[in-house]
């Protein structure tokens, strides 16, 4: 039988994953209207809906097994049935950990910014780059221009730190021995790419939007944009 703690992890992950799926999945369908600059409209359709699936999907089973990690005697089967090669999980993201911890309020403090900027812009919060009906300034952009990318990267990051990873549920339990250790290299270069290409698709994104609210709002976007940060107040 689970134990407590094991159960309160695994319900903790879970709802983790569900926050993130929230927090990466659109609010809101496409505008009837484009900004005729939108560079990344090739990532806003279909890609961001599979991606949330996928993560979800991953968060759910990794909640799973922590369920029944460690093992006893009783669970073991359990878990060898769930989860084929247990010896490649990492303790530090299966139970209890500072690494969890840490990681899972990272998650939720940025799911609550992420649905904020949400409530903020309301419809006009959309995937694809359209020009908003007002420029909103009060609520959590009164402090920060773009607080939906920082409460996604806090919930990116802190995902990061549990189920996007090697060692993670979805890939260790799943991977022979074999594999598990001869393509770690890769996983770790694959993942350095994908960083780099987030920062580039979202540098791409801020570039854009900011000269769509540029051309829309004029001196009114030009006195906000100097006296709010872009995405952490006092630092960026």
């Amino acid at each position: 039988m689970p134990s407590i703690f094991s159960a309160t992890l695994a319900l903790c992950i879970a709802t983790a994953g569900v926050l993130s799926g929230i927090c990466m999945y659109p609010p809101h369908g496409p505008p009837p209207t484009r900004f005729r600059t939108d560079r990344i409209r090739f990532m806003t359709g279909a890609f961001p809906k599979l991606v949330t699936h996928i993560c979800t999907v991953a968060f759910l089973y990794h909640a799973l097994v922590t369920l029944y990690y460690p093992a006893t005697a009783t669970d073991a089967p359990v878990l060898s049935t769930i989860c084929p090669y247990p010896h490649h999980l990492d303790a530090n993201i299966v139970s209890w950990s500072p690494r969890t911890m840490l990681s899972l309020l990272t998650i939720f403090v940025g799911a609550i910014v992420r649905i904020a900027a949400y409530g903020g812009l309301g419809r006009n919060f959309t995937f694809e780059l359209a020009a908003p009906d007002r420029l909103v300034t009060g609520g959590m952009y009164r402090f920060v221009q773009h607080p939906g990318y920082t409460g996604l990267g806090m919930v990116v990051a802190g995902g990061l730190g549990i189920c996007y990873q090697w060692h993670s549920a979805a890939i260790a339990c799943w991977m022979p021995d074999g594999l598990f250790y001869d393509l770690q290299w890769v996983a770790e270069l694959g993942g350095l790419g994908v960083g780099v290409v987030g920062l580039s698709v979202l540098t791409i994104r801020v570039r854009d939007e900011e000269r769509m609210l540029r051309e829309r709002f004029g001196e009114e976007w030009e006195m906000w944009h100097r006296r709010t940060a872009r995405f952490v107040p006092g630092i960026a």
